[in-house]
């Protein structure tokens, strides 16, 4: 893919020059802008966005600044569903992180999804 695609799906594209205020995982949208999807807590984290395609085997991740999760819309829904069917062996806000994206992405159209890890 090349570039932002109404309805499709999108590469990722130009991080915000300033990161956000809050740590956490955010949503690029299709104009640029980021959204809150996932608040990481004060506390030191036993997780990450990283995780996903390794423990769970989905998505694309990308060592950039910031680094990137790329996830096709039925993989997000995938996700969700097998981090709730593995809840007894991997972290809590693990599976609560795979929860916040499938509802960050419910009923939007695009066939793929840009998340950005910002620790």
């Amino acid at each position: 893919m090349t570039g932002p695609k109404t309805g499709r799906g999108r590469a990722p594209g130009k991080p915000p020059s300033k990161p956000p205020s809050k740590p956490g995982v955010y949503l690029q949208e299709a104009d640029g802008t980021l959204s809150l999807v996932h608040a990481y807590s004060d506390e030191a984290l036993d997780y990450a966005l990283e995780d996903l395609p390794e423990l769970l085997g989905y998505g694309r991740w990308e060592e950039a600044e910031p680094p990137a999760l790329t996830l096709e819309a039925r993989d997000v829904r995938a996700l969700a569903t097998e981090a709730d069917a593995r809840a007894f062996d991997i972290e809590e806000d693990l599976v609560r992180l795979c929860k916040d994206l499938r509802e960050a992405t419910r009923g939007r159209p695009e066939e793929s999804f840009v998340f950005l890890d910002y620790p």
